[in-house]
């Protein structure tokens, strides 16, 4: 940008309502213009919020329709469910990182990186406590001897009679899960050492444990990642799971076309309601109808399939440019905002861990919920595994991330409150579903509302001027 240009808005800035600095200034130039006004970047942020939720609905639709159209007998089937779909899942905040560690500024540098910070942890808190809880509750059945019953659900309001069972491969992710938090650990104790050091001194001492931590980080995420290719069990049934919906989704478009305009909805109601039950017969019926049309079928699953691709690779590109156009811009935006708070420290932290991930992550939290609501054993326990899935990836995948722009960047790690916050979050629901096979709905209660109030208290005490956990 030309120099009268910068002069001319670093003047505008200053008589705007944000007090002037580097990161306050309009020099940047994105696809949408800046603001040097309050109201003008809480618009922005609104702005970017909903493309950058968009762009996240798009790749959480995307994830789905690729383990849809793979097989389970191939290797890219296998892919799909140990790289692509949980790569998927923890791009959205991967790309927020990344943003928050460009800085036009060096000095800015630090203060920016509280951003990827907040994104970082307000997702993992989002899904460990809010998806964690909602999940119990909304895929709850009638407890018998200690077990949960498929598709029952007679008292909708007892808290102990109700709840959900998993299996012995869903607490193997959570066992996954709770080795990828301590991977924080590594980070904290090598900040808490040099922690009465200046930054300078401080900086340089800590580049072994932010070395060790990132390089601890990406080969535990090599390792998960051989460990998902390998487990078969895992495999087939994420991808007949998706295959099960994909054949829902195909009988009630055939009753909606087939009612030619007549609005029957309890029927497709019915037929959503009953396909889990009735799998075998739909299966029986699907193979009777190919061997009928023959040839005739095959050209028009050829097409099909043809057109599934297509739209899949539109999804793809849409959620991609959304994501990787609009991340920096927000980024901006919340330092931008950040400065209108004088009196709570690190706000720009505070917004992007507990509003930026219910923009990123809530569609897929929202699919989660969908899916869900059959109250079956095997899918619901399925559901847990690829939530404790994700929460690895974005332990190991994520963090290394981040702690290498840490490196790169010469930052300090300052973020002691929301690692602690964290990790507590993560051993107390990581503790409880690798412990109980079975979890009644009581937890439900006390790991939603109750454990995320608390977490967020905890952050925002410990963040506090008079604490300055650091």
């Amino acid at each position: 940008m030309p120099a009268h240009h910068a002069a001319a808005m670093a003047a505008q800035c200053s008589e705007g309502d944000i007090e002037c600095a580097p990161w306050a200034e309009c020099l940047v130039e994105g696809p949408l213009p800046c603001s040097n006004t309050v109201s003008g970047n809480v618009s922005l942020f609104l702005v970017y919020a909903l493309l950058l939720g968009i762009g996240a609905k798009l790749l959480s639709r995307s994830s789905q329709q690729i383990l849809q159209m793979t097989s389970v007998d191939t290797i890219l089937g296998r892919i799909a469910v140990a790289i692509v779909c949980p790569l998927l899942s923890a791009l959205p905040d991967l790309l927020l990182v990344l943003a928050s560690g460009i800085a036009w500024e060096a000095e800015d540098i630090q203060e920016q990186l509280f951003v990827g910070v907040g994104v970082l942890t307000g997702s993992t808190i989002l899904w460990l406590t809010l998806g964690w809880a909602v999940l119990l509750y909304r895929g709850r059945s009638d407890l018998r001897n200690g077990e949960a019953m498929d598709g029952t659900l007679e008292n909708k309001t007892t808290l102990t009679e109700s709840g959900v069972t998993t299996d012995s491969s869903t607490r193997i992710c959570c066992l996954w899960m709770l080795a990828s938090i301590s991977l924080y650990l590594i980070m904290q104790v090598g900040a808490w050492l040099y922690y009465a050091e200046d930054a300078v001194s401080r900086e340089s001492h800590e580049r072994w444990a932010v070395v060790a931590t990132l390089s601890s980080c990406f080969a535990l995420y090599v390792v998960h990642t051989i460990f998902l290719l390998f487990s078969v069990r895992y495999q087939h049934r994420m991808l007949r799971e998706a295959r099960r919906r994909r054949r829902i989704e195909e009988v009630k478009q055939r009753f909606i076309d087939n009612l030619n305009g007549v609005r029957l909805e309890g029927w497709v109601a019915l037929a959503e309601r009953e396909m889990p039950a009735r799998w075998e017969e739909v299966e029986e019926i699907r193979s009777q109808e190919q061997r009928l049309l023959g040839s005739s079928s095959d050209r028009v699953s050829g097409r099909d399939r043809a057109a599934r691709l297509s739209q899949l690779a539109l999804m793809l590109l849409g959620g991609l440019v959304l994501l990787g156009t609009f991340s920096l811009p927000m980024v901006t935006t919340l330092m931008r905002l950040s400065g209108t708070s004088s009196h709570m420290r690190h706000s720009q932290f505070y917004i992007a861990a507990f509003v930026l991930p219910l923009i990123t992550d809530g569609p897929e939290v929202y699919e989660f919920l969908r899916q869900a609501k059959h109250k079956k054993r095997k899918a619901v326990s399925l559901l847990y595994s690829t939530l404790f899935v994700g929460v690895t990836t974005r332990s190991t995948l994520v963090l290394g991330v981040l702690c290498t722009l840490v490196l790169v960047q010469k930052a300090v790690w300052y973020f002691s409150s929301s690692t602690v916050v964290t990790v507590a979050v993560a051993l107390f629901v990581g503790s409880l579903s690798a412990l109980m096979r079975t979890l009644p709905t009581f937890w439900a209660v006390v790991v939603g509302p109750v454990l995320s109030l608390l977490a967020v208290f905890a952050i925002v005490v410990l963040e506090s001027d008079f604490i300055q956990f650091e």
